[in-house]
């Protein structure tokens, strides 16, 4: 949208004067200008165009200032000022100047539209977009049935009013202009597709995005940007299989970042295809494309137990630096718990025990008291260590730790009375699974 400069320094300060007499002038277009103030308005421009951009704007003001009646010569001069200072990007001067030229509506059509097109150009430089808009509004509709408007011209007005209208989130009416600007062969098709696209998106319309889309993909079938967006939004009305498909596309055709290579690892995993989600996260982690974060190590993990090899799994998760450099955070809590239980899952009860003691530097129960609220993580895997001393018959341990989980559950809830509502679910549940478990070892020690 940058307007075009001569090349003369732009850091200058100007300014224009206008004697307020010219506001009180009314409308005249019969008006005369005579042939001295047309020669000095030629040259206020040739010294523009000289680079002498203060004289010009001075001659300028001499000329509004000898012809303050004259509301066609004042306007000849406005009309110059203010493409000079455009030029020179005193954008919010030129816009004034403007303004009052059109108010005195002295000049001829041809001269009107043409100011009202530039006014609509800098207000949108300026970032007065709703003023923008409501400008190229005026002059699109302004325009009579018989009036020979070049299809070019229209359409550029609906592109700039479609510009205006998406930055004021005018988006229904910003697909409606940017579909005239289209009708009218606007050449800058692209960014009137890109404009359509954007808006419908904005209205969460899934259907008619997936048709822009796919125009902006045949006129740039090359473009990564357009096959993101249309997998994006094939996953949105809910195409995983066809999502999955332009992904895949997309991979054969050029590198993915890291975001679409989990995008499609996601995308596989919801197809049914683990072993293909796995090979493409260890790729990207033995690239470093993507980061060994705990989420992405959990996601690899999983990759491999769904397609069913859960030693590889086993592997991934005791191997990481999230076990191997235990620290006592969220991310090494989450992947123990996934290691804990992908260990009872193979019925590695020792090393389920030896992990949990060496992470827990010895003692569960006193690694668990140094918990003050509630945490899932840490319960779940006292769990998982249970269920393992009990098929390592080891009774007495097993008794011993479900007891003592129950009984950190029970002041937990006692101190903490406005938990969330989920955490006190969990509580509640994984209560249930301690009751039973205790009940077993009762009734076993019985017998």
């Amino acid at each position: 949208m940058a307007l075009l400069s001569t090349g003369e320094a732009c850091s200058a300060d100007y300014s224009f004067n206008v004697p307020s007499e010219v506001l009180e002038l009314q409308p005249n277009k019969h008006a005369q200008i005579n042939s001295r103030t047309q020669r000095t308005l030629a040259q206020a421009w040739s010294d523009f165009e000289k680079q002498q951009s203060a004289k010009a704007l001075s001659t300028l003001e001499r000329v509004i200032s000898e012809n303050q009646h004259n509301p066609v010569a004042t306007s000849y001069a406005l009309y110059s000022a203010s493409q000079i200072l455009a030029q020179l990007e005193q954008y919010e001067l030129a816009i004034g100047l403007i303004q009052l030229l059109l108010r005195l509506d002295s000049l001829n059509e041809s001269s009107q539209v043409k100011q009202h097109l530039l006014l609509a150009q800098l207000q949108i430089q300026t970032g007065h977009f709703s003023e923008a808009s409501q400008a190229l509004q005026t002059l699109i509709s302004s325009q009579q049935p018989n009036q020979s408007i070049e299809p070019e011209q229209l359409s550029e007005w609906y592109y700039l009013l479609s510009y205006s209208q998406f930055q004021t989130k005018d988006y229904s009416n910003c697909f409606n202009s940017a579909k005239h600007a289209l009708k009218l062969a606007h050449p800058k098709q692209e960014a009137l597709y890109q404009l359509q696209l954007n808006s419908l998106l904005a209205l969460k319309d899934y259907p008619a995005s997936r048709l822009i889309i796919e125009k902006l993909i045949s006129l740039e079938p090359t473009k990564k940007a357009y096959w993101q967006q249309w997998v994006r939004i094939a996953i949105q009305l809910g195409e995983h299989q066809q999502a999955l498909s332009g992904m895949e596309l997309l991979k054969e055709t050029q590198a993915l970042s890291a975001t679409e290579v989990l995008h499609l690892s996601q995308l596989q995993l919801s197809e049914g295809l683990p072993f293909q989600a796995a090979l493409i996260l260890e790729a990207a982690l033995s690239e470093k494309t993507v980061k060994a974060t705990a989420a992405n190590i959990k996601r690899l993990a999983y990759s491999r137990e769904q397609a069913g090899h859960n030693e590889k799994a086993i592997d991934i998760l005791s191997s990481s630096s999230f076990i191997t450099n235990y620290q006592d955070s969220a991310d090494n809590l989450a992947i123990l718990k996934q290691l804990s239980r992908l260990l009872v899952k193979q019925a590695l009860w020792n090393e389920v025990i030896q992990v949990i003691h060496e992470v827990s530097g010895g003692s569960y129960m006193q690694w668990l008291a140094l918990e003050k609220d509630y945490n899932k993580d840490k319960v779940l895997i006292g769990l998982e260590l249970g269920r393992s001393l009990f098929y390592s018959d080891k009774l007495n341990m097993a008794e011993t730790l479900f007891t003592a989980l129950d009984d950190h559950l029970s002041k937990l809830k006692q101190s903490k009375a406005n938990r969330h509502q989920a955490d006190t679910i969990d509580i509640h549940i994984i209560e249930k699974q301690l009751a039973q478990w205790t009940n077993y070892l009762a009734n076993i020690s019985k017998h």
